[in-house]
């Protein structure tokens, strides 16, 4: 049994592993676009209860703490490398087959959650930027086929590179809508504009997102100061924030009255606005 797991440095890092799996976690921000999407379907007079346990800090605290604490306890008591294959590795070895059915249920789950973004995505996409608008099974249908054409390709062989660069999009991204949030935290009557006939194709915005990815995927690749890279996430985050509070400031984005009753030619434009 391991007695030092909290403070044990990762393989290959100078980093204790509490950080080091706080920083993997942060390639996991896609969950809070995903909360984004759901909520919206949610009930206004629950609001309360969902933005502190459904989709609040309750919901956080399991995802990213208990399981972060799990997950650096099982990889320490196995002797395995942090990586998204060792972490399997370790939960079979612990559990058996109760590892495989778990593994099985989760990766069915969010795999269900990741084809219902993934559809809206590329059907919102493909009606704004060429005019189509298919029924959603379509897209179900080319998320699956761009995914099984994917997994044809050696996918463990540059997997953690991906998700690294993933990480350094969703961080921006998510530094982005958090400081958004942030500013507006007291304003309730206006919300984002939505409506594609009313936002520019390009937003200071948009290009503060583009500068913080690109800085963040080089200071990823490089390797002349391996500290520096491995605190990219942080250091994207950071700079995103900082870049989108000043883009924020200088241009402020659209927005359009939440209270107020939506003309015919208003609804119309939101209901073009939902993908199929």
């Amino acid at each position: 049994m391991p007695t030092n797991w909290i403070g044990e440095a990762a393989a290959g890092s100078a980093l204790p592993g509490w950080l080091t799996s706080y920083l993997i976690y942060m390639g996991v921000y896609i969950m809070m676009m995903y909360t984004f999407d759901y909520a919206r379907m949610g009930k206004r007079e629950d609001r309360r209860f969902l933005g502190s346990v459904t989709f609040g800090w309750v919901f956080y605290a399991f995802t990213f703490g208990l399981n972060g604490l799990v997950g650096i306890y099982i990889m320490s008591a196995w002797g395995l490398e942090a990586s998204e294959t060792g972490v399997v590795t370790a939960f079979i070895s612990s559990l058996g087959i109760w590892g495989v059915l778990v593994i099985f249920i989760s990766q069915t789950r969010i795999n269900t959650a990741n084809y219902f973004l993934a559809s809206t995505n590329l059907s919102a996409f493909a009606h704004r930027a060429f005019g189509l608008n298919l029924p959603r099974y379509v897209w179900v249908i080319v998320s699956g086929i761009l995914a099984y054409l994917l997994m044809l390709t050696d996918v463990l062989s540059y997997l953690l590179k991906a998700l690294a660069w993933q990480g350094v999009f969703v961080t921006a991204w998510v530094a982005i809508a958090l400081t958004y949030i942030a500013i507006n935290w007291k304003e309730e009557r206006y919300l984002p504009e939505v409506r594609p006939g009313r936002l520019k194709p390009v937003t200071a915005g948009a290009i503060a997102w583009v500068i913080a990815s690109a800085t963040g995927i080089l200071l990823t690749e490089q390797t002349a100061v391996p500290m520096v890279s491995q605190l990219t996430p942080l250091i994207t985050m950071a700079l995103a924030a900082g870049l989108y509070y000043a883009a924020y400031k200088l241009s402020p984005p659209p927005v359009m009255d939440g209270q107020k009753d939506l003309t015919a030619e208003e609804h119309a434009e939101l209901l073009a606005a939902e993908p199929q």
